[in-house]
């Protein structure tokens, strides 16, 4: 089992949260840094994985989109677990 934690304090906008979530999973070079291409990545993870983002419930309106979007993933691939505190 992979594990990962994001500390989402501090995180101003959209981009900011695309560029960390990158870094953090090493997302490949192409990754578009938008909804899609989040959803691409995190669907294709085929070994089981731990996604926690810390203070995410603390971010702006913009973390709406991630929220549905993480919520999707961790629906449609069996191998995503998805924390959002």
């Amino acid at each position: 089992m992979r594990e990962f934690t994001v500390d989402c304090a501090g995180i101003a906008d959209a981009k900011a949260l695309h560029r960390l979530l990158a870094e953090t999973l090493s997302f490949p070079k192409w990754y578009g840094h938008n909804a899609d291409a989040l959803y691409d990545c995190l669907t294709d993870v085929r070994v089981d994985t731990t996604l926690t983002l810390l203070h995410f419930n603390d971010l702006g309106d913009f973390s709406a989109i991630f929220r549905l979007v993480l919520n999707d993933c961790e629906n449609d691939n069996p191998h995503l677990f998805v924390n959002l505190t």
